[in-house]
């Protein structure tokens, strides 16, 4: 099965997202949609993952997920690209911080009111995550299910496999990143993430197995 962690130190499909990244911090529109449509599921895995019930009743994961990629776009050169860091463990960060806010009692417009980005960016955005470029709305619905499903498989494992898996398939760290994050061996860790992957192996044939996440 592919999707499982590498043999070397990164991340099987980093390596794509961070030239993408590194193109939109240049100023390249394109590649800053791209940027969207590659890792919106993985984020919204990361909303539903957290957010918890408390969050969900004060608004919806979708417009948690439209924010947090303002956010993300218009900081995106506070990200150090040529580090080779985590993308999807940085915006991560942005996703934890807004689903904190908003368990604190503020309402997602106030959390956003600073970071509203330009309002060609609020409507590229609200495009492809609306479904409203190139994929159509019941596509777009049924992708939205399918990261539904694995999410809701993750969040019924255990604790520190449910933080491997968000942290190798969700946010693309990798299998030495895990191990740093948990304070165990990167052997462990690799173990561990096979183990997990068997557990989830109807769900990750239906996300497409090596980009699990992905809309």
């Amino acid at each position: 099965m592919t999707g499982l962690p590498s043999a070397d130190r990164s991340h099987p499909t980093r390596e794509v997202t961070l030239s993408i990244v590194g193109r939109a911090q240049q100023g390249d529109a394109q590649a800053a949609d791209d940027l969207v449509r590659r890792m919106t599921g993985r984020v919204y895995g990361l909303i539903l993952l957290y957010m918890g019930p408390q969050v969900h009743r004060r608004c919806e994961p979708e417009d948690v997920l439209q924010e947090v990629w303002i956010e993300a776009l218009g900081h995106l050169d506070s990200f150090d690209c040529a580090r080779g860091s985590s993308f999807g463990a940085w915006i991560g960060t942005i996703v934890r911080r807004k689903l904190g806010r908003i368990a604190d009692g503020k309402p997602l417009p106030e959390v956003a009111a600073g970071l509203a980005g330009s309002a060609s960016t609020r409507a590229s955005v609200s495009q492809i995550l609306h479904g409203r470029d190139a994929t159509t709305p019941p596509q777009a619905a049924s992708q939205r299910e399918m990261v539904q499903r694995l999410v809701a498989a993750v969040a019924a494992l255990p604790g520190e496999q449910r933080e491997a898996a968000a942290a190798y398939w969700l946010e693309e760290c990798s299998a030495q990143e895990v191990a740093d994050r948990l304070g165990k061996s990167r052997a462990a860790v690799y173990m561990l993430l096979m183990r997990v992957s068997r557990l989830l192996a109807a769900e990750l044939e239906d996300a497409g197995l090596s980009d699990p996440a992905r809309w």
